[in-house]
């Protein structure tokens, strides 16, 4: 079984805590075999390159207030 947290853009340590080792426990514990924790997106590198050119267009764009 693999277990996703989408709604996470960067892996902390609280989730990796509790997803990937308290979680992967319990399921162990109740009879599952292998729960695979599939990381989140923040050290791919096409996202890093998306973040990048988000910060250099809200540099570049004129502050409304």
């Amino acid at each position: 079984m693999a277990v996703v947290t989408p709604a996470f853009v960067s892996d902390c340590l609280e989730t990796l805590e509790e997803i990937g080792m308290e979680a992967v426990e319990d399921f162990e514990d109740n009879g599952g075999e292998q729960l695979h924790v599939v990381p989140c997106i923040n050290d791919r590198e096409d996202w890093i390159n998306v973040m990048s050119r988000w910060i250099d267009e809200w540099a570049l764009t004129p502050e409304t207030a």
